[in-house]
């Protein structure tokens, strides 16, 4: 690698996005997830909170109480000081943290993963700030993936 600086050809917008989107860490959502806000959603640009397990953390499981106040405070902070208005919450199937962390049985892991985008949803509408909480699953189909949305 070079010492040398690399410069973005991006640049950087100067007013608040007031959106960020909520999704697993699991690497191969990146691109669609991004895709699917842009394209779909419409939010040209977005601020994004990838954690492992995305909504799991703020869906009251045992396994995952230690990180739930500190991600709460994050969104908390992003609400208020980014100013958002809009809040998306992604969940996806095959998840290695529902799978593998919370133990929930694959045939048992979408209905489960429906239920913490809800339970998601309302604990980020009581940080405070009034937004909009939207929440979607996405599935994948022939290598492409799909988003649907979960209603509460």
């Amino acid at each position: 690698m070079s010492d040398s600086a690399y410069e973005s050809p991006f640049s950087l917008p100067t007013s608040r996005i007031k959106a960020v989107v909520v999704y697993c860490s699991d690497g191969r959502m990146a691109d669609a997830v991004d895709d699917f806000a842009q394209t779909a959603l419409g939010l040209a640009w977005h601020d994004r909170f990838v954690i492992p397990g995305g909504v799991a953390c703020l869906a009251g499981h045992f396994e995952a109480h230690r990180i739930e106040q500190a991600v709460a405070e994050q969104l908390k902070f992003l609400i208020a000081d980014h100013q958002l208005d809009r809040v998306v919450l992604v969940g996806h199937e095959n998840c290695a943290y529902y799978l593998d962390r919370l133990g929930v049985a694959p045939e048992r892991a979408m209905d489960r993963i429906r239920e913490d985008l809800r339970r998601s949803a309302r604990r980020i509408r009581g940080l405070g700030r009034t937004v909009t909480v939207e929440s979607y699953l996405a599935t994948f189909h022939g290598g492409h993936v799909r988003f649907e949305p979960v209603e509460e």
